[in-house]
């Protein structure tokens, strides 16, 4: 079971509005976190890497990644502040759960910090009247190879613009 379309894009933009004007709120940043959950969790499918392994949640956000993202934070009080009330409930990690596993909004929020920080420009996309156009798409589906599943990850640009189309549009 995989989450709706509209009700991912509502949570992201809700989360992406808290954020601003911290960190400023763009359409490809919008459409760059929905193809990451397409193809990283087969949109909300998966919240646990399968069999075993350190990504979590719809992102698939590795516990050293989201280590080295707090460390960031932590010397940026704007963001360190935008970002403590979303880190979930502790009582969950006394449980043996990982907060961050069932919080979609600390999720969304540490997936777009993640892509905030490259110095690269997310890429522009352009809409046709049935959605993003292919170029588009693919120009997400690099940026995320590149940055996010890098060379040594599973994916490829071809699965991640293929799962973006099947989920998304």
């Amino acid at each position: 079971m995989s989450f709706d379309r509209r009700q991912l894009t509502d949570m992201i933009i809700i989360v992406l509005n808290y954020l601003s004007p911290t960190i400023p709120v763009k359409v490809e940043a919008i459409e760059l976190l929905l193809l990451t959950a397409a193809v990283e969790s087969d949109f909300g499918t998966y919240v646990r890497q399968i069999p075993s392994g350190p990504a979590l949640g719809i992102f698939q956000v590795e516990t050293t990644t989201e280590l080295d993202l707090w460390r960031w934070i932590s010397g940026k009080p704007k963001l360190l502040n935008l970002m403590l009330p979303l880190i979930g409930d502790p009582i969950l990690s006394l449980e043996g759960l990982t907060p961050s596993i069932y919080n979609i909004a600390y999720q969304i929020a540490l997936a777009r910090l993640f892509y905030w920080r490259i110095p690269e420009s997310l890429p522009k996309v352009r809409y046709i009247s049935s959605g993003l156009t292919d170029e588009s798409v693919n120009a997400l589906a690099k940026y995320y190879k590149k940055y996010f599943n890098t060379e040594l990850g599973k994916s490829s640009v071809e699965k991640a613009a293929n799962a973006y189309r099947k989920y998304v549009g």
